[in-house]
């Protein structure tokens, strides 16, 4: 069997079968007369060339493409909409059918309703919060629109709860044109969930209080929030919504009893709406990578950062090295973001041998007031201890530690690598 990797999120396998895909499986974003768009994949193990046609009279979309291959549609694409593969002679090797249904939010302004919505329904949305109960603190939390699934006629999207997709909880939910959040239960009926509107459904499972309006925490600012309730016998939960995020807050507290009090606390550290990153809670960030792991010293495959002659007079402008001397060194990269703004910041990069020495050192220091959110720096860490005597063949390690002049490392990362 092989493989065909057409893009990012979409691969195909070839087999005996000819195979005919649509992709996304279910079309949610649609243009204003409730049309979407979608990409065609085929492929067809035999030889020749095919086409793809449209429709029960057979229109062509495409040429005559080869075997294997896609093409984009327009936003002409409707549900129940028929696509064949045929080959060079019209014979058919396979078909599918388009699933479109539509959000409630027509282009073009689906963007933004859907943004301006309480609880933003996107497949890739996705959400990190802390997670405080009283059997553990500070443990985190994950929540992802992993995707669409469609149930009588509605579609409905898979929110998992937890890191283990294998193991993840499924909640179906569903928004209407007016921002109302419904939820599918275990028995497969329809739940009013949440009702942000002006004047909310009183039988909704989150109930609005008064608490709406601007709020202000760690994450930044929100200008839009709504406070909920939702008492049980054995449990009061109440929260925050923010509009375009999504849930901010939660807790949950026993009401009754001795062991009453508090249950379960959720707050939001990181948001990624429409695939960019809203909200995160200040962290500094340290990533390290290196060129490749496998150094090929004795071979002469890494760069050679000796000084060669690059005018007549060799020795006029400078210090040069002689000709064929091997100073072999390879590049690290580190990046660095939200570094505390008041304090100076020194960065140490080392190469660290098996007997944990560190055989080149060098650093960098950030001063106070001089910090970037996003920061680079690019080195070249030395394979040598002088001019054509390499280090020797074997295991190390590039490390970073980073360090602030209030006190103490606040990030270190390190990365294996080979040296042959």
């Amino acid at each position: 069997m092989k493989c065909l990797f057409l893009l990012a999120f979409l691969d195909v396998c070839i087999n005996a079968q000819p195979i005919l895909q649509i992709r996304p499986d279910v079309i949610t974003e649609c243009s204003a007369n409730g049309l979407g768009r979608a990409t065609i994949v085929w492929n067809y193990p035999g030889d020749g060339r095919v086409q793809v046609r449209v429709g029960p009279n057979g229109v062509p979309m495409t040429g005559l493409p080869p075997s294997v291959g896609s093409a984009n549609t327009g936003d002409w694409v409707s549900d129940g909409l028929l696509f064949t593969l045929v080959d060079s002679a019209g014979q058919e090797l396979a078909r599918a059918t388009a699933r479109v249904k539509c959000s409630p939010f027509p282009d073009p302004i689906a963007a933004a309703l859907l943004s301006s919505s309480y609880f933003p329904l996107q497949v890739g949305n996705e959400w990190v919060y802390r997670d405080d109960s009283r059997i553990g603190t500070a443990d985190y939390s994950t929540q992802r629109v992993a995707g669409v699934r469609i149930i009588g006629d509605q579609a409905w999207y898979s929110v998992l709860t937890g890191d283990n997709p294998q193991t993840a909880i499924e909640t179906l939910y569903r928004a209407d044109a007016q921002g109302r959040i419904y939820q599918l239960d275990r028995n497969g009926r329809e739940i009013l969930w949440l009702d942000p509107t002006a004047n909310p459904n009183p039988s909704a499972t989150l109930q609005i209080l008064n608490g709406r309006g601007p709020l202000r925490n760690a994450l930044g600012n929100f200008p839009d929030t709504l406070a909920y309730v939702n008492n049980q016998p054995l449990n009061r939960e109440t929260g925050m919504f923010a509009r375009g995020v999504g849930l901010i807050n939660r807790r949950d507290d026993s009401p009754t009893g001795s062991s009453g009090g508090f249950v379960q606390g959720l707050d939001l550290v990181y948001a990624r709406i429409g695939g960019n990153i809203r909200f995160a809670t200040p962290a500094i960030s340290l990533g390290l990578s290196v060129e490749s792991n496998d150094l090929d010293v004795s071979g002469g495959n890494v760069t050679n950062c000796a000084l060669p002659c690059y005018f007549v007079a060799c020795g006029l402008g400078g210090i040069v090295d002689p000709p064929g001397t091997y100073k072999p060194c390879f590049q690290a990269r580190v990046r660095l973001e939200n570094l505390p703004v008041q304090d100076s910041t020194t960065l140490d990069l080392d190469l660290i041998d098996a007997g944990d020495r560190s055989v080149y050192h060098t650093s960098a220091t950030v001063a106070a007031g001089q910090a970037q959110p996003d920061s680079i720096l690019v080195r070249q860490l030395q394979l040598y201890s002088a001019p054509n005597q390499p280090v020797p063949a074997g295991a190390y390690r590039v490390q970073v530690k980073v360090k602030i002049s209030a006190g103490g490392d606040i990030a270190t990362a390190a990365i294996p690598v080979q040296v042959r």
